[in-house]
Parts: structure tokens; C-alpha cells; sequence
């Protein structure tokens, strides 16, 4: 909606500061210069308004500092109509031709926006200054930011014109000139003398001050080579010589132009007298040199960047030599140290702000470099002498080893020519025992040259060893295998492989395994395995013996497989059970979620009411409870799933539920969730929904009483209009009645009370008919009708509606409240509104002025609803005693509203100030603490 302020640039939306030709003269020499200012500036934003200008004005405008918005805003403004419900104004007389209007705007486009502006029109984009007091039904009179979007300008006031009441104005105040502000470069430009002109014109550098002032001086001199200065000279005894000059030299006598102004810090943009002692030259202009400046600038930027580029360039040179000297080796470190010390020679005073930084890296990479080559050699010296130790230590070891091999070898050579068990074991300890000895002793012996010979050796015995082990094995299987040879063929014929098989392996070998037997190893037409074959008939049979013993395993597994699959059924079906009440539950846990997203305001649609909102928070809560339940006996039906279970089939259930506890899991997050957004939004809602329905009561009971006023009725006449037909005693109103009345009910035209909508009414009705029998009694029905209103500042009751014929009755103090009876009254000698009414402290009665007529507000609607400003109990009894507890009792929170019922009266027996009262919240009606016998306050007028 606003727009930033526009400084001068973009037209009407902020033109510059003008001044007349006689400008200059006004503020010139002499002690009188000054008085005149405001009369003699020209047309514009200069001008000051006379006292015939805000003869006719509401409100005046004084103060502000800004340079170029006070001249806009500073005036006499008229009322001319409003906007967003709050006044708006107009200044007396146009700005160059542009109108300057005072309004409010409220908060429709944003928080930010909202308050009092000064601007072109209502809701425009140019703007000049703001004030966010957005409370004020009128302009408030300090507290403008000017400009919009700056700091407060304390001097800024707003008055009422005191011009109405015949009261002296305020003499004019002069102007002040505009300066050029503290700029380092300025441009002198349009000065229209001959001469003068092609020596002030031009450009100026800040190179100094005087008199506590800037100093500027031409940055090219004239052709006659002298300097061009503009300074400021302060001469108390001579004040026509006070002011600001061009000239050679600072104070010296030959000047070419003058400007008169005392009051500026910095050179004036206008009004300069060409040559000093002539007319001031309207087209002589000083201005800020922004070209010299981003020159200058420029030109300290490239002379900054070359800097910075040799520095780099001067560092990464040396930095380079850095890096080779870091692998430098003990046969080039000297050469990368002479290397380092020609680049620091070359380079280092090049490195500017780095300089320090590369000495310090220099300092310790050669320090490093230094270290670390030392470092190198130590540890190399200390492997030579390891080295030397270790050969020492392993000559012994080799020479032992070679003795324990050719023992070895003895033995086996031995072990070849006769096998025997003695023979046998002998060679197997001598190879174990080389073996043995190589492992314990290898890392020693290691640095020997002859080690790895050894070593050979080693494995070449125990290589030979295995070779005749597993021959001697095989003689003697086959010498086993032969006894079952009965005559001595050399075959094992089909008898005789029946045998082998049931003494040696304790089974009875199968006809088909005979056949398969010899079909492998028997050649056709022979009789029988041969003993070349023994060991893989050894193979075969065994074989044949484990697919035997694999076979009745299977069938074992097999019998236990159907019964695990049994089990598996049978617990499938409860674990299939339990996952469609899981599937049930997340179907309710995803309509709770779309509950809660519902809750969520559209972009673009109708507005909800709270109070709806809470009624689906009651249902959403409601839901989310029930599906709590049902996760908390999903997760015990679980466990009792997998009580008694075989282990067999433990594993498998726990891989079938896992899914499940996982979605249990899930819920309970989403539940969990829902919960709090729920108790989130209720914390938000609640006070929403109490205030709508307290707004809706309000609009009703006003549309009521309005009603009641205009036909002139009494609470009993308008209850039989109302109420439904019948006897007289037993007259009721229904909600239906209630429903069709206001249904009927228009506002008239001005008011701005609003009929409430129908589910609105019900709502009301329900909170209205406490007795819950679905209508309102006639008592309960004047009930409602009762008006009460609150004293706002101190004022008297009087006995009569005239105030200067009446007597008064008593004082009323701030926050008493007053039950008031009928329509206000005119009271025509001093126009004020006055109404009748009662004291509620001590039923004293009579008339009561509403607001006085300088606006002043004595009387406002309220003192019917308290706030609970500290936690006490609703009770369904007036007494209260300390030992017993009331079983209707319900806790009244801070911040609750509570509607009156019966005034408070005060409880002789423990002291306390009790009322009567419902709870606007919920509708529960009890009798509630207000004070305290120790002064402790529960309850207060709203």
C-alpha cells in the first residue's frame, strides 16, 4: 500500500525547497536580517501560513526538522470527512497545487501499516511522515516518524488551533536555508556572472574548516594560478561579515560570492550574492559532487587493488620456495635454505600486511625443515645400529637352525628307507621341532642373509614329512581292506565289499550302492575292486552311509516342518487378526490428520468462527482418544501372542509382528502429534471462542435493548412480544421464538449493531437457558436485559436530569459499577447525555452524566462481566465452609470471563465477598469468591 518517500525525485511526490529572489536579502546584513525570512520566500514549500491561513483551522502542525517535510506538513488543517472509522483532515492551503492529508489506515494490508499518516491522499504512495499509535481515534499529537520509515522527530507536534478561542498565535518562525550536508566533494554550477562564473565553477575537495565549519577548495585554481576556497567567517563585531565566502584565501580580501547564512553547519545550496556585496544569482547552485566522488573512489579502489595484487604476487612467491623447503631432504636443504633466503631478500618487504605473517611462516618452515632432516638422520642411525644388533643376535639362531635341519634330514632319509612307527614319530618331532624353532625365532632371524635358505629347507622337510605320512596311511588301508580279501585274489568281490561295510563303518550297504559301487571302480568282466582303488572305495562307502543317515534325518525334518507349518497357520490367523484392528486404527489416525488440516484457515476462503472450531476440536479429541485406546490394547495383545509359543517358530512370530510394533509406533507419534496441535490450538481458540461468544451475547442483548428503547417497552412487555403464546404464568420464550424475533429485526439506519447469525443465536440460547429446559422464564428473561455500566473518572449521582436543579446524591469513584435503567436523556442546558442508575456497592439511586461535553467519558457499557485474575472456585452454595467441599465446584482459571448473576454480598461467618455468577467459557453458574477476608482479589470488572 505506501510507497517509500520520494526525496524530490519523482515529481509532486516530494518537491524541492524553492526560495524567492528576496530570500537572501532577508537573511543578509545587519542585526535585522533574519526577521523577515517566512514573508519574503517565494512560492513553494517555503512559505510560512499567516494567522488568516489557520484562522478556520481545526488542528496545527508545528515543529519538525526534516529539511524538505516540514515546509509540507507545518500548517492549519480542516476535518473534510474519514476513513477506516477515525477522522480524516486536509491542510488549509495546497503545496504546489498538491493536497497534504492527515488519515488513519488500519491493518488490512499488514501490521506494519497500520497507524496515522501524512501523505498526498488516503492510501496513497507518496507519504512523509507516520505515527503507528494505532489506538488513537484522533491524530495524536507527538510520536511522527519523519521521514515514514525514520527516526521520531521530538519537535513534530500536533495541536488543536487555539486561533477558535481568540487566543494570541505563534509569530511566524523563518526557514532555515538548505545546506549541501557534510560531503567530501561538492559542485559549484550555474553561476550566471561573467566573470565570477569561470572561477567558482567547478569542482571542490573538504580540506579543512574554520571558524568550526568545513573549508572546500577548487580542485583545479584559475588561470591566474590562484586557489579558489569556500569557508564559513564568524566575526562577532561585525555580523554582516558573518557568513559564507569564495575566495583566495581563507579571510582574505578578495572574495567573489557571498551567502549570509549563520545558522547552517555546512555550505548553503542557494542564495549566494554574485559578486559578494551584489543580488543573489537565483541560478548559482552548490550540489554534492557524486562524479568526483566515485572518481576518487575509483581511483583509490585500482591503487588499493594493484596494492593487494604485488602483495599477493610478493607472498606466493616466497610461499612457493615455502613448499619445496617442506620436502626438502638432508642432500638440498641447504640449497632450498639459500633458495628461501634470496625470495625473503627479493620479496618480503613487497608483502605489505602480510609481511609479518610470511616471516613468521619462513621462521617456522625452516625450523620445521631443520627438525625434521635431523629428525631423518637420527632415525636412520638408529636403524643402521638396530640393524647391527639384530644381525648379532640372529647368527647364533641360524647356526642352531641349521644344526636342528640336517637332524631332520637325517631323519627322514632314514624314515624313507624303512617306515616304521618309531621311525615315523622320530622324523615328525625333528620337523615340528624346525618348525617350531623358525616360528618363535623368525622375526630375529630375519636380518640374516642365510634365513631365507632356512627357511627352504623348513618347508621342503615338512613337505617330504606329509608325503610319506600319507603313504604310509595307505598301506595301511590297504592292509585293512585286505583282510576281508577270503581268497587271497586281490579283489574285493561283492560278498566281501558287504562284509568290509558292516564291520568298519556299522551298516549294511544296499544292493543298489553294491552295483553303483562297481559300476565306478570295477572294470567290466573283473570279478572284484582291486587295491589300487581301496582308498576311493573307503570314499564311496562312506558316502553311501551318510545319504542313508541324510535320508532319515529329511523325513525327521519333514514330520517337523508340518508341524511348525501347523503352528504358523494358527498363529497367522491372530497376527492377520491384530493387523486389521492396526489397519482400522491408522484409517482413524489418517481422518484425525485430515480433521487437523481442516482446522487450518484457507488461503482466499471464509473466515472460520472459533467457536466452531472448538466444537471439532471436541470431536477430533474425541477420535484421537478412542484410537489411543485401541493402541494400547493392540500393544497388549502382542505380547500375549507370543506367550507359549514353540522356539521353533519365536523367530518367524517376531519377524510377522515386528511390522506391526513398528505401525504401533508410527501411530503413536501421529496421535501424539495430533495431541498437542490439538492442545496448541485450543490455547489459541478457547480465548477466541470466549470472546465471540461474548461478542454474539453482546450484539444480541444490544439488538434487545435497542428494541426495547425505540418502542418504548418494559423488560415484561418485550418478553410477551417475544415469548410464545399461551397462559400468562407459563409463558416462555423457546429458541424458536428467539429465532423468529431476530430474524425480524433490521438495524436502523446509522446504527452499526449487527443481528447475530442463526447457529450464532442457538449457541447463545444454550448458554442463556442454564436451567436446561429448553427456554427462558420471564425472570430469567429481565435477567438478561439488565444493563450495567462502569464509572471511567470520578463524577456524582445526582437526583434529578437537570444538572444545576438537582442535588447530589453521592460521589461515584473510577471502576464502580452502576445498573442503568431506560434510554439516555438529553440534558439541554449544557448538552450532555445523562441516564438513571443504581449504585451497586449501596443501591443509592439517580441520573449520572454519560461523557461530558469536552468529550470527557465518565460512563462506559460493562461492570456485567468480571475476569478471574486469580484461581478460585465456582460453588453451587453461597456459604463456604473450610472443612467441606462442594461436589459441584469447578475451578475458575485466570483469564476467565464470568457474567454477573447476583451482585456480591459479603459472608458474614469467614468474611469473604462472594457473587453469583456464570461462566462464559462453558456456561456453569455457582457462587464465586471476589475478595478475600485479607484483601486478596479474585475476580475484577472487565
Amino acid at each position: 500500500m505506501k510507497g517509500k518517500w520520494n526525496d524530490g525525485k519523482a515529481g509532486k511526490a516530494m518537491p524541492q525547497l524553492q526560495f524567492g529572489k528576496d530570500a537572501g536579502k532577508s537573511g543578509g546584513k545587519g542585526k535585522d536580517g533574519g526577521k523577515n525570512f517566512g514573508k519574503n520566500c517565494g512560492k513553494g514549500f517555503g512559505k510560512t501560513h499567516s494567522k488568516g491561513n489557520v484562522a478556520n483551522a481545526e488542528l496545527v502542525v508545528t515543529g519538525c526538522n526534516h529539511g524538505t517535510v516540514k515546509e509540507i506538513v507545518r500548517g492549519g488543517f480542516k476535518r473534510t470527512g474519514s476513513n477506516h472509522g477515525r477522522p480524516v483532515y486536509n491542510k488549509c492551503e495546497k503545496v504546489d497545487g498538491q493536497d497534504v492529508v492527515i488519515y488513519f489506515w488500519d491493518s488490512r494490508d499488514g501490521e506494519s501499516t497500520c497507524g496515522w499518516w501524512f501523505g498526498s491522499k488516503v492510501g496513497g504512495d507518496v507519504v512523509w511522515a507516520f505515527n503507528p499509535q494505532r489506538d488513537a481515534q484522533t491524530p495524536p499529537m507527538s510520536g511522527w516518524k519523519v521521514p515514514y520509515e525514520g527516526d521520531v522527530d521530538p519537535s513534530m507536534i500536533i495541536s488543536i488551533n487555539n486561533l477558535k478561542n481568540n487566543q494570541p498565535a505563534q509569530p511566524p518562525q523563518p526557514s532555515k536555508p538548505k545546506e549541501i550536508g557534510f560531503e567530501t566533494y561538492i559542485a559549484v554550477s550555474g553561476c550566471s556572472h561573467s566573470v565570477v562564473s569561470s572561477i567558482v565553477n567547478g569542482s571542490f575537495t573538504k580540506t579543512g574548516e574554520n571558524h568550526g565549519k568545513p573549508v572546500y577548495t577548487k580542485r583545479e585554481k584559475t588561470k591566474d594560478g590562484m586557489d579558489v576556497l569556500l569557508y564559513y567567517w564568524h566575526d562577532p563585531k561585525s555580523l554582516s561579515f558573518c557568513g559564507w565566502w569564495f575566495g583566495p584565501v581563507v579571510g582574505g580580501e578578495q572574495v567573489w560570492a557571498f551567502q549570509p547564512s549563520r545558522t547552517v553547519q555546512t555550505p548553503p545550496v542557494s542564495g549566494w550574492q554574485v559578486p559578494y556585496d551584489g543580488p543573489v544569482d537565483e541560478t548559482f547552485v552548490i550540489a554534492a559532487d557524486r562524479k568526483a566522488a566515485m572518481e576518487v573512489k575509483r581511483q583509490k579502489q585500482e591503487a588499493e587493488a594493484k596494492k593487494q595484487a604485488e602483495e599477493k604476487r610478493a607472498a606466493g612467491a616466497i610461499r612457493m620456495v615455502l613448499q619445496k623447503l617442506k620436502t626438502a631432504t638432508s642432500e638440498d636443504l641447504s640449497q632450498c635454505e639459500e633458495a628461501l633466503e634470496a625470495a625473503v631478500k627479493k620479496d618480503l618487504e613487497g608483502c605489505g600486511a602480510e609481511k609479518a605473517k610470511v616471516q613468521m611462516e619462513c621462521n617456522n618452515v625452516l625450523k620445521q625443515a631443520k627438525e625434521r632432516v635431523a629428525k631423518v638422520r637420527e632415525t636412520q642411525e638408529k636403524a643402521a645400529a638396530k640393524a647391527k644388533e639384530a644381525q648379532e643376535k640372529a647368527a647364533p639362531l641360524v647356526k642352531e637352525l641349521d644344526g636342528m635341519l640336517e637332524t631332520a634330514e637325517s631323519a627322514l632319509e632314514a624314515l624313507q628307507a624303512k617306515v616304521t612307527e618309531k621311525a615315523l614319530a622320530d622324523a615328525s618331532n625333528q620337523v615340528q621341532a624346525c618348525a617350531d624353532f623358525t616360528k618363535a625365532n623368525g622375526t630375529v632371524m630375519t636380518s640374516d642373509a642365510a634365513f631365507l635358505n632356512l627357511l627352504k629347507r623348513t618347508n621342503d622337510c615338512k613337505q617330504l614329512f606329509r608325503k610319506i605320512e600319507t603313504q604310509s596311511k595307505l598301506d595301511a588301508l590297504t592292509a585293512k581292506i585286505s583282510k576281508y580279501d577270503a581268497n587271497n585274489d586281490g579283489l574285493l568281490e561283492r560278498a566281501e565289499l558287504k562284509k568290509y561295510a558292516k564291520h568298519e563303518f556299522k551298516f549294511d550297504l544296499p544292493e543298489s550302492t553294491v552295483n553303483l559301487i562297481f559300476s565306478n571302480l570295477v572294470p567290466k568282466g573283473q570279478k572284484g575292486v582291486q587295491k589300487d582303488d581301496f582308498q576311493r572305495l573307503k570314499v564311496q562307502v562312506g558316502v553311501a552311509r551318510e545319504r542313508i543317515i541324510d535320508a532319515e534325518r529329511r523325513k525327521r525334518r519333514e514330520a517337523r516342518d508340518r508341524e511348525i507349518e501347523e503352528m504358523k497357520t494358527q498363529l497367522k490367523a491372530k497376527v492377520e487378526e491384530v493387523a486389521k484392528e492396526v489397519a482400522e486404527t491408522e484409517a482413524l489416525a489418517g481422518k484425525i490428520k485430515e480433521s487437523m488440516q481442516a482446522l487450518k484457515p484457507k488461503a482466499g476462503g471464509e473466515p472460520v468462527k472459533a467457536t466452531e472450531t472448538v466444537e471439532k476440536l471436541d470431536e477430533i479429541e474425541e477420535q484421537v482418544k478412542g484410537a489411543k485406546d485401541k493402541v494400547v490394547n493392540l500393544r497388549k495383545a502382542i505380547p500375549q501372542i507370543k506367550q507359549d509359543v514353540d522356539k521353533d517358530v519365536t523367530s518367524w512370530l517376531s519377524g510377522e509382528l515386528r511390522p506391526l510394533s513398528g505401525k504401533l509406533k508410527k501411530l503413536d507419534h501421529s496421535l501424539g502429534s495430533s495431541t498437542n496441535i490439538c492442545k496448541r490450538t485450543r490455547l489459541t481458540v478457547d480465548k477466541k471462542a470466549q470472546a465471540e461468544v461474548e461478542n454474539t451475547q453482546r450484539q444480541a442483548l444490544a439488538v434487545l435493548r435497542n428494541h426495547q428503547i425505540a418502542k418504548g417497552l418494559t423488560s415484561d412487555a418485550l418478553f410477551e412480544e417475544i415469548a410464545s403464546p399461551g397462559d400468562a404464568e407459563a409463558r416462555v420464550v423457546q429458541e424458536s421464538d428467539l429465532l423468529k424475533f431476530f430474524a425480524g429485526q433490521q438495524p436502523e439506519k446509522g446504527d452499526a449493531t449487527e443481528v447475530p447469525a442463526p447457529d450464532d443465536l442457538r449457541r447463545i440460547f444454550s448458554l442463556w437457558d442454564e436451567a436446561g429446559e429448553g427456554a427462558l422464564s420471564r425472570e430469567r428473561f429481565a435477567e438478561l436485559l439488565r444493563k450495567f455500566m462502569k464509572v471511567m473518572k470520578k463524577t456524582v449521582l445526582t437526583d434529578g436530569v437537570s444538572i444545576k436543579e438537582s442535588k447530589v446524591v453521592r460521589k461515584l469513584g473510577e471502576k464502580e459499577v452502576l445498573e442503568v435503567f431506560g434510554a439516555p436523556v438529553a440534558e439541554a442546558e449544557v448538552e450532555v447525555m445523562r441516564i438513571k442508575a443504581r449504585a451497586m456497592d449501596d443501591g443509592a439511586e439517580g441520573w449520572v452524566t454519560i461523557s461530558g461535553n469536552q468529550g470527557t467519558t465518565y460512563l462506559q457499557d460493562g461492570g456485567g462481566v468480571f475476569k478471574v485474575v486469580k484461581e478460585t472456585l465456582l460453588t453451587e452454595s453461597f456459604e463456604l465452609e473450610a472443612t467441606s467441599k462442594d461436589v459441584t465446584e469447578r475451578k475458575l482459571k485466570v483469564g476467565e470471563l464470568v457474567e454477573v448473576k447476583t451482585w456480591m454480598k459479603k459472608q458474614e461467618e469467614t468474611g469473604l465477598v462472594r457473587m453469583r455468577c456464570r461462566a462464559i467459557l462453558d456456561g456453569s453458574v455457582g457462587w464465586a469468591t471476589v475478595v478475600g477476608n485479607q484483601g486478596a482479589v479474585f475476580l475484577e470488572v472487565k
